[in-house]
């Protein structure tokens, strides 16, 4: 058994004992090989990564040296076989039943203590396994930037830890992970917050005082600030006394000040690193990178503009790309407000040096974030485009990270486009590589973006089953601005989607207030309310019809379309043609403008219905026409809505069986699709066909 151990110092250990190497660059390429274990690597992504600073030949002929002595000291030990795959173009660390790497025994634990937090021994497990930061001691980007992702995987577990064993009363249990916790980040001010809360859960608000005191001490020692509002605002909550530095109780003024000056200290801190102008430009980019992800997008953004001033002041080329690229990252991920169109001033540039200069690996990422800032943007082709150019490459060089994610971004981009059999296609690329994901976050934006596309191929049992789990995990994990976003979104399209089905009740109920996180009685959080008291009510219509005017030519590209569509089939629905007739026509322009035939047809089969209920025969043939030649062939809705539109012109022509025919046949695939409330309407249209009253 070969036990290869990342986390902490790297080491390789067989029965016989530790394996020893010749040299730093021979570990260095063994680490990596391991940590990227079973997957192809190429010869010039290693040549890039362990001698980046020397010409390409030269480059070239270490890293064949380098894998010599590799190869030599493995067959050395007493492994029975061959551990490295060697082609001419890339090399792989062999995945076999003998050889045990820690790193991804922890996270493939991590994510089944995850997935069943309420089992306690799956999260001992897990923990269990990290023994260290990965690869200790070895400072490469690579490194930098997988220590940190496992790092925070580890708090993750153990803030579940606290969590789990808090809401079972086990609260000396609950204080022995927090410390745990605390020891992996003894700069989180959760930690510190955490366990304060549970010392005086437990009668021992002297301990609470004593985090505090660790935790001003610690801020003020390595940055130079005050801890934070929201711990002071704990403190308040508790009942302790905040003192300073020489043991004297402060007032609750000087507290704030105190607190308030931290921001401009915490900046300051940044400036003292070193002498050394590439470190302190690396350390930056890994310390904003990292306060970006927890949320402090100002603090951190500060940080890596920082960094780029000082590659640029060296003229220092791929460490401008590299903090480009990771500005541009932070900038799309960015806590409430990501900014796509600010992102695409720095991920363009990178994006340029990559296609020039390489390695692959980042000329993939840069190809993956540009796609994203332009999907963002709703500059839909070029989205697409490069998305279709990152997976020939990641398929290239067998980056399966950066393939699924290209496949979600193209899937997406389709998707939006109402191409969904295209969508659909590379959504299932996505859904076959979901069990590589460990962190929620990754798994909840899979299943939300594939959810929206199931409500558009009328899947609705699989939309409810992803928006049913999502509500779920979004329940239990920990609360923030980002997860109230997607718990609103979630609530919004669940709620929707039983208002199809006809269970009125839990659409009202699953509603999900206007006031949660950036929305706004003006914007997007009154829409759900709206859409549910629009439901065959003209003048609750007429409101939402409004605001859709107002609001409307402000939303993101990604909802303009569906939520034209939404408002078109409600006056509709309603009873106030008119209306329709001009929110039918408001989406037919939108999408032909954008070249988007798929939402041409929904429009166009919406018109032609509401065009034959006018009783203008001629023009909605013309439409019910274009509808058929435009719409996608995974289109169940405009099919539904074609069938009405036969049913309703044949009607107008007197044609009663045919009329018959074609209503009996549009109320068979609202049912097949699951929505009463359409088909309802189209019986009632049968009921006035046969001459009885409305329904």
């Amino acid at each position: 058994m070969v036990r290869v151990q990342l986390l902490g110092r790297f080491a390789v250990y067989t029965s016989h004992g530790e394996i020893t190497f010749s040299s730093i660059k021979v570990r260095q390429l063994a680490a990596y090989l391991f940590w990227r274990q079973g997957e192809w690597v190429e010869r010039n992504l290693l040549r890039g990564l362990l001698w980046g600073d020397t010409d390409e030949k030269r480059a070239a002929g270490s890293l064949r040296i380098a894998l010599h002595y590799l190869r030599q000291t493995l067959k050395g030990s007493d492994i029975v076989h061959d551990v490295l795959e060697v082609r001419r173009d890339a090399i792989r660390a062999l995945v076999t039943p003998d050889i045990d790497v820690d790193a991804k025994v922890f996270e493939k634990r991590a994510k089944e203590a995850l997935g069943k937090p309420e089992d306690a021994k799956h999260l001992i497990a897990a923990t269990s396994v990290y023994k260290g930061s990965f690869l200790e001691g070895m400072d490469g980007e690579w490194c930098l930037i997988e220590r940190q992702r496992l790092a925070r995987i580890q708090v993750e577990l153990l803030r579940t830890m606290v969590g789990e064993s808090t809401s079972n009363g086990l609260y000396q249990t609950a204080i022995s992970f927090a410390h745990n916790w605390l020891d992996s980040d003894p700069l989180d001010e959760e930690a510190y917050r955490t366990l304060m809360r549970l010392y005086s859960m437990i009668g021992q608000p002297s301990r609470a005082m004593e985090q505090f005191e660790r935790c001003r001490q610690m801020l003020e020692v390595e940055f130079g600030y005050y801890p934070s509002r929201e711990t002071i605002f704990l403190c308040e909550e508790l009942g302790l006394s905040v003192r300073d530095e020489n043991g004297n109780s402060l007032d609750e003024g000087e507290v704030w000040r105190k607190s308030g000056q931290s921001k401009s200290k915490r900046l300051d801190s940044m400036k003292r690193l070193s002498d050394d102008p590439l470190r302190n430009a690396s350390l930056l980019l890994v310390y904003g990178e990292d306060k970006v992800l927890q949320g402090n997008v100002e603090e951190g953004m500060q940080a890596l503009r920082k960094a780029l001033s000082i590659y640029i002041r060296l003229n220092k080329k791929e460490g401008q790309a590299r903090t480009r690229l990771t500005i541009g990252g932070a900038l799309l991920q960015a806590p409430m407000e990501p900014q796509p169109r600010e992102a695409l001033r720095y991920i363009e540039p990178a994006l340029a040096h990559y296609r020039e200069e390489g390695p692959s690996a980042n000329l993939c990422r840069a190809l993956l974030l540009a796609a994203n800032a332009y999907w963002e943007t709703g500059q839909y082709d070029k989205a697409a485009a490069l998305a279709q150019e990152g997976l020939e490459l990641a398929s290239a060089t067998n980056d399966k990270g950066s393939e699924v994610w290209l496949s979600l971004i193209l899937g997406a981009v389709r998707r939006d486009q109402y191409r969904l059999k295209e969508s659909r296609a590379a959504f299932e690329n996505v859904l076959q590589s979901l069990t590589r994901f460990t962190e929620t976050k990754d798994v909840l934006k899979i299943m939300f973006e594939r959810s929206l596309l199931a409500l558009l191929m009328a899947e609705l049992p699989v939309a409810e089953s992803l928006l049913k789990e999502m509500l779920k995990i979004t329940g239990i994990i920990t609360p923030s601005p980002n997860v109230e976003q997607l718990k609103f979104a979630v609530r919004a399209n669940l709620s929707y989607l039983y208002l199809l089905k006809g269970a009125v009740g839990q659409a009202k109920a699953l509603c999900p207030p206007p006031n949660v996180g950036k929305y706004s009685t003006s914007h997007l959080g009154l829409l759900p309310a709206l859409i549910i008291s629009a439901i065959d009510n003209k003048p609750a219509t007429r409101e939402l019809a409004e605001w859709a005017h107002v609001n409307v030519s402000s939303l993101p590209y990604t909802y303009v379309e569906p939520v034209t569509q939404l408002i078109s089939e409600h006056t509709l629905l309603a009873g106030t043609a008119k209306d329709a007739l001009r929110w039918t026509a408001a989406g037919v322009r939108f999408a032909r403008a954008q070249g988007w035939p798929g939402w041409e047809a929904v429009f166009y089969s919406r018109r032609s219905v509401a065009l034959a209920r006018q009783g203008n025969t001629k023009a909605a043939k013309v439409c019910r026409q274009r509808a058929e030649r435009l719409a996608d062939e995974a289109d169940r809705w405009t099919l539904a809505w074609l069938a009405w539109a036969d049913g309703l012109i044949a009607r107008n022509e007197s044609d009663e069986t045919t009329s018959e025919k074609h209503l009996v046949r549009s109320v068979t695939l609202f049912n097949d699709i699951g929505i009463k409330h359409h088909r309802r309407h189209v019986q009632a249209d049968m009921k006035r066909l046969a001459g009885t009253s409305e329904l």
